[in-house]
């Protein structure tokens, strides 16, 4: 986000969509930590095939969309928002995302919006589609009060489009190639338009395929701008077996940072999403599904993905050190706070840290955190480590690889800006790339 943008922001953001934004995870880096989000997979069929995607997989140690431990009836999910909220209280959220396309399964998809709606009217909606019947239930999605709408659109070239979708299929019809491409294309563009007009939030998903679409994705930025959405999502590949990408790489740590950065300029950029399944509870980074609900899989085969899950989303640390800036991993448990010994059982959350701004940028695995020679440590492209407390062994392998290691408390920013002063940079005061 340009200096401009993040100062008006900071100096008046509309109050009301402020409100409408302020308890979403999905809109609001802010909220990302305090409230929590139910997805409730009701949806199990799809009316395209993109060359990432095989839904017949499925694992608890998994966390990808598409991803489920079982369908549930409309009813079933009423049963599990009621069961969940008596229990987490900070629960703002009920989405749903799959593990189809909601809109691929009106009747079972609406009917629960519709017990939703009476059961927790208070309780935002919200919705994740492929966008290609928007236009016929853009009305429907209005009257239930499904406020917040995701639409994953991966290229508004369709000559890009037909290297990313196998086929689509409308009314019965398959459709191949550049002409499946170019339906789902034009059905999206129409649809954001009307979700528009009904003033519902919109967020654009798009899937960084390096290779593939990853230089044109400023060009679907602000394609969808234009069209009136709230934020984008720039989301890295994860090469799922038995696809046809199943044999390319997910984009590296600071490739994705390099789109997002030119996007950054006119829209509104979610760099904390963590690419949630479509059962997910809890807050983004902290998925309770597993342990709150037991049930087996329901599309089989899948824990022998474990190992290839986690290895194609760890892409090694990358991110290009250079004058004038420093990247910093921080330990947390939420509430923007440093607050989780290292190693722990909180987050690593990375951040930037110029004489402009102080930028979240993304959140690492901890499991991946290991003692060796740092050759393959996630840790390995920052310049210190800031948490409450950290181990001798940790400290002793930090200091191996040349990095910091800093225990203290309090708010992240402020800790952040501490440290980057201490190294002769120093992020304004009032930080202009603060959360929304």
């Amino acid at each position: 986000m340009s200096t401009m943008r993040c100062r008006e922001e900071k100096q008046g953001i509309d109050p009301e969509l402020k409100r409408r934004i302020e308890d979403h995870p999905c809109y609001s880096e802010k909220a990302h930590h305090r409230y929590a989000r139910i997805h409730l997979p009701v949806a199990p069929r799809c009316n395209i095939q993109c060359n990432y995607c095989n839904r017949k997989y499925d694992c608890q140690n998994e966390s990808r969309p598409g991803v489920t431990s079982a369908v549930l009836a409309p009813e079933e999910a009423l049963e599990r928002v009621e069961e969940v909220s008596r229990v987490m209280p900070n629960l703002s959220v009920v989405g749903i995302a799959g593990p189809g396309d909601p809109l691929a399964n009106p009747d079972e998809t609406f009917r629960t919006f519709e017990l939703l709606r009476d059961r927790f009217p208070d309780m935002k909606r919200c919705m994740s589609t492929n966008g290609l019947m928007l236009i016929e239930h853009a009305d429907r999605i209005h009257e239930l009060g499904i406020d917040h709408v995701t639409v994953t659109l991966n290229a508004v070239d369709p000559e890009i489009g037909a290297r990313i979708y196998s086929h689509v299929i409308l009314d019965g019809q398959r459709h191949f190639g550049r002409e499946g491409a170019s339906v789902l294309l034009e059905r999206q563009l129409l649809g954001l338009r009307m979700l528009r007009e009904r003033a519902i939030l919109t967020k654009v998903n798009i899937v960084m395929v390096p290779g593939v679409n990853d230089d044109h994705i400023p060009v679907i930025a602000r394609r969808v701008n234009d069209l009136g959405a709230f934020i984008i999502n720039v989301i890295g590949l994860i090469p799922t077996p038995n696809t046809p990408f199943a044999d390319l790489r997910g984009p590296t740590p600071s490739e994705r940072k390099r789109v997002q950065d030119q996007c950054e300029g006119f829209i509104r950029q979610m760099r904390w999403c963590r690419q949630c399944r479509s059962d997910a509870i809890g807050l983004l980074g902290h998925d309770l599904s597993s342990s709150m609900f037991e049930s087996g899989p329901v599309f089989g085969e899948g824990c022998r993905m474990k190992k290839d899950i986690i290895s194609s989303k760890a892409a090694s640390p990358d991110l290009a050190k250079g004058p004038g800036r420093i990247y910093v991993a921080v330990s947390t448990m939420g509430d923007e706070e440093v607050n989780s010994p290292f190693p722990g059982t909180g987050e690593v959350l990375i951040y930037e840290a110029t004489r402009d701004h102080i930028m979240f940028l993304e959140a690492r695995d901890p499991s991946r955190f290991t003692y060796g020679d740092g050759s393959d440590n996630m840790l390995k492209d920052v310049q210190a480590v800031i948490a409450s407390d950290l181990d001798e062994e940790a400290k002793d392998m930090l200091a191996g690889l040349g990095i910091d290691a800093v225990a203290c408390s309090g708010p992240i920013r402020s800790a952040v800006a501490r440290y980057a002063r201490g190294k002769g940079i120093d992020p304004p005061e009032d930080d202009v790339a603060g959360p929304i």
